[in-house]
């Protein structure tokens, strides 16, 4: 029995000091999952004047929140200042490499508003994982890169945020990225740089997704993004930047970029809408052609584009967007049965820069109009001259007339008028006519049958086939 009970003894002694050395190893390796970073609230507002930062008491600035987070936190802990609504003049620097996570969390957009006064880049981030969301950054001035915010070491997202007014001195007018960052549901306007990118200036890996850029200028290269690093933008509108340089969209001729689902239009620049090195994934426009897109699905040179955007304004949502109109060649056109992924990213069904959800085909760019593709179907599609033909489609403004002619392929009259028709409240149209005797019959050619909205001046195009 004691012989019994002594090496059932040791074999307990010996699975303990095995279980504890295994215990060992495994924290060492890090195969063990690792604790729970603890979430930490700090609020900031306008009238407050603690320093602990608590709810009871909140701080007056986001830059003493700052300070608080790095001073009485940790590795293991999520900080998340709450900025309530108001205007923040103030200039701040953020190292969170102590902390777990930093987030800045404002009331919204359009009403948390953070200035900087022309004093300075307004957030400048060194180190740690930062998040920055429902704040508008405004009035930054930098004496070198970046006016709005400045990312030189952290790994930094913007979300649901605007960022306007803001100027660099070098690059970077709006933001400057030489780590890793993503821009997403957010809005840059009216941001310029001496040198390059007036709303971006990136340098490392960088995403910008269902975003906006609109009005952004550099006296160099690339008005609206200048990439440097490796760049994906996917479902964002980039339009009405201004690059005294080359590539008024986007230059990435030291970079690498990725475009999916994404608008660039109406750039002024020497180097038009693109310049550099641009990787179409599919589903892109450009307005003047220089993007060179040969993507599944994507349009180059799209005279109409310019034309088609509405103008940057609230059309709900935390941040204002441009909403392109009906018939433009963005609407309707990628698209969500099956669902269209590029790239391994699923871009149709979607959510677009508002939030709102996609119904049908979705919309290139940042925003779902809500409008079909234009279209023009003519059946039959082939017949001899005098068949009568019923000709219907979607896209044009309701109450429009739309005209539908028929190109004779003869000197005179080049066209005839097949019917008119007015468009319905769900932007439909329909009306039949005959193929004009004046066509050449037995020629097996086809002919063009285009509507045209008299108002809009959306123009669409088909064949019939002359038998």
């Amino acid at each position: 029995m004691g012989m019994g009970f002594g090496a059932g003894l040791r074999g307990v002694f010996a699975g303990s000091l095995l279980f504890g050395t295994a215990l060992v190893t495994a924290v060492a390796s890090g195969s063990l999952p690792a604790a729970a970073a603890t979430p930490v609230s700090l609020y900031v507002t306008t009238s407050g004047s603690g320093n602990t930062c608590s709810q009871a008491s909140p701080c007056g600035s986001i830059q003493n929140a700052i300070t608080a987070a790095q001073n009485n936190y940790s590795s293991d802990d999520d900080v998340t200042i709450n900025v309530a609504a108001g205007p923040y003049n103030e200039i701040d620097t953020i190292a969170a490499s102590s902390l777990d996570s930093l987030t800045i969390a404002g009331a919204g957009a359009s009403t948390t508003a953070v200035n900087g006064g022309k004093l300075g880049t307004v957030l400048t981030v060194s180190s740690g994982t930062v998040t920055i969301s429902g704040l508008t950054i405004e009035n930054g001035d930098s004496s070198g890169f970046g006016g709005g915010i400045s990312n030189d070491g952290g790994t930094v997202s913007v979300i649901d945020s605007t960022l306007s007014g803001n100027s660099a001195a070098e690059s970077g007018g709006g933001i400057w990225n030489d780590t890793t960052m993503t821009v997403t549901d957010s809005t840059l306007s009216g941001n310029t740089a001496a040198s390059a990118g007036g709303g971006i200036s990136n340098g490392g890996p960088m995403t910008v997704t269902d975003s906006t850029l609109w009005d952004n200028s550099a006296s160099a290269g690339g008005g609206g993004i200048v990439n440097a690093g490796t760049l994906y933008v996917t479902g964002s509108t980039l339009s009405d930047n201004t690059a005294a340089g080359n590539g008024g969209g986007i230059n990435s001729t030291k970079g690498r970029s990725y475009m999916r689902a994404t608008i660039v239009a109406n750039s002024e620049s020497s180097g038009g809408d693109c310049l550099g090195s641009i990787t179409d994934l599919g589903y892109n426009i450009d307005s003047d052609g220089t993007c060179s897109y040969t993507g599944t699905g994507s349009i180059s040179h799209s005279a109409a584009l310019d034309a088609s955007l509405g103008a940057l304004a609230n059309n709900g949502g935390p941040t204002e967007t441009m909403l392109p109109a009906i018939g433009s060649p963005a609407n309707g056109v990628i698209p969500s049965s099956p669902a269209t992924t590029l790239d391994g990213v699923q871009v149709c069904p979607r959510t677009d820069q508002r939030e709102v959800a996609s119904s049908g085909n979705c919309t290139i760019g940042a925003v779902e109009s809500g409008y079909p593709a234009s279209t023009l179907n003519v059946s039959p599609t082939s017949g001899r001259p005098g068949k009568h033909v019923t000709v219907s489609g979607l896209g044009f403004s309701p109450g429009e007339t739309v005209k539908i002619t028929y190109t004779t392929g003869l000197a005179s009259p080049k066209s005839v008028t097949i019917c008119t028709a007015t468009a319905g409240s769900n932007t439909s149209y329909t009306c039949s006519g005959t193929i004009p005797p004046t066509a050449t019959a037995g020629s097996h050619t086809a002919h063009k049958i285009v509507a045209k909205g008299l108002t809009s001046g959306i123009k669409v195009k088909t064949t019939f086939t002359l038998t």
